[in-house]
């Protein structure tokens, strides 16, 4: 039997309307994957609720951490790599069990 971790995935915009309440949780963390207009608006957000935010494929300002890989500015790269960060982690998570 595994871990399972409460997790939640949607696009900045949908964030910001919808999933922007899950952050008056406590220790709230965002895997976060730069790339849509809203993003300065998420950020704003997760910063001012003191959330953890890790961001991949790209530096963004405040986070706690970033994940770089080779050819991440390219997007096709990005498109079939970056998913593999959020595997990783959940691999390491299920090492744990």
């Amino acid at each position: 039997m595994g871990l399972r971790r409460a997790a939640d995935g949607c696009e900045t915009g949908d964030w910001s309307h919808v999933d922007v309440y899950l952050t008056r949780t406590l220790h709230y963390r965002a895997l976060f994957f730069p790339g849509s207009r809203y993003d300065a608006e998420a950020l704003r957000w997760l910063a001012s609720r003191g959330s953890t935010v890790v961001a991949v494929g790209a530096h963004v300002a405040g986070a706690a951490g970033t994940v770089r890989f080779r050819h991440d500015d390219d997007l096709r790269v990005r498109l079939l790599t970056e998913t593999l960060i959020a595997e990783l982690v959940a691999a390491a998570w299920w090492r744990l069990t």
